[in-house]
């Protein structure tokens, strides 16, 4: 098959990867995770209120998911074109502003790729919750949602002191350590620095605790980890056909299709929704369900149908983890291979 009937083959949305609208699309996501961010503070800024005020935090929160999934793209070098970009882009105006390191969750998240459903997936104490650990279940989540989960992270960093062992029925959640993680502190420190500065310049010095640190440190883990736990319920991969305010709220630039990405970690995020037959191909077992919290309703009742995979190890999964240009470079060299083999290799007419 010649390079210009594969071309054929690409939906529009494929079309545009490598090219400058897939640049663009990268900063449309930008725009989209500040710009709610932005509006809801001007409003508290203006409109002094307590509803004001809950609004700012919940849209902050919310919205640093969506700078979360922004992350994500960078990781999987998906957003920009260029590795450099996807690094600086989304550890500097991603990663850091939302209190989260950049280079070591990217590690951990390559392997939660690798191993996904597992015992050796490193999310597993987000998503590994059974039915009968519904108290366990509350407790993380108000330590996640009351900041206590995070300090506790800092604090061990600081004083180097390790991890206590988790509970023989919960897996270990990962940590932070070594020198990039105290590196990517710095560096945190100083984009919070700039933060705390614009807080100052605008709302206020004191606002900067109640409507960015909080919900950087508290409500958006939490939203985190019940995503994380929603997408991934028994080990599963699972596909959320939701509306579009749960996907603003948790499934933002379509990570509602979650287990697609799963499939195809390597396809950026504005093609994920042609990937339904292909994800299909490679990871049979997609789980399809409505709503995100009609499952989270669903599992506190212990009603839920999501089947249980097997989480023995398995043989490591493609990570999704080359960057865009060495991709692209090893898919022209794939292509010329297949041409090259495929042209006659004797001067003889080819009738057909």
């Amino acid at each position: 098959m010649s390079s210009d009937a594969k071309a054929s083959d690409k939906t529009f949305r494929e079309r545009l990867v490598g090219t400058l609208a897939h640049d663009l699309l990268g900063v449309w996501m930008l725009a989209w995770c500040y710009a709610p961010i932005v509006a809801a503070l001007w409003a508290f800024h203006h409109y002094r209120s307590v509803p004001t005020f809950l609004l700012a935090v919940l849209v902050v929160g919310f919205r640093m998911n969506g700078l979360f999934v922004l992350v994500h793209e960078s990781w999987h070098f998906n957003m920009f074109r260029s590795r450099k970009w996807n690094e600086w882009i989304g550890s500097a105006l991603g990663s850091y502003p939302i209190v989260m390191p950049y280079f070591q969750d990217r590690n951990t998240h390559w392997n939660h790729h690798r191993y996904v459903g597992t015992l050796r997936d490193p999310d597993a104490w987000a998503w590994d919750f059974g039915d009968t650990q519904k108290k366990v279940f509350y407790r993380e989540m108000f330590r996640v949602v009351s900041g206590l989960a995070y300090a506790e992270r800092i604090l061990r960093i600081v004083l180097r002191r390790p991890a206590p062992p988790p509970p023989a029925d919960r897996p270990p959640r990962p940590v932070l350590e070594g020198a990039m993680a105290k590196k990517e502190i710095l560096r945190l420190a100083v984009v919070h620095g700039v933060i705390f500065l614009v807080f100052a310049k605008t709302l206020g010095w004191f606002w900067y605790f109640p409507l960015w640190l909080y919900p950087g440190l508290a409500l958006f883990p939490a939203v985190t980890m019940l995503r994380e736990f929603l997408e991934h319920r028994r080990g599963a991969l699972i596909v959320y056909e939701t509306g579009p305010i749960e996907r603003f709220l948790l499934g933002c630039f379509n990570f509602h299709l979650h287990a697609y990405h799963h499939a195809h970690a390597s396809a950026p995020w504005f093609t994920l929704p042609d990937m339904r037959e292909r994800a299909h191909k490679k990871a049979p077992g997609i789980v399809y369900l409505p709503s995100y919290f009609g499952e989270l309703l669903r599992y506190l009742r212990g009603t839920s149908t999501v089947p249980a995979r097997a989480t023995v190890d398995t043989a490591p999964m493609p990570a999704g983890d080359v960057p865009f240009a060495v991709r692209a470079k090893a898919a022209a060299s794939a292509r010329a291979d297949a041409e090259t083999s495929a042209a006659p290799t004797t001067t003889e007419t080819n009738d057909d």
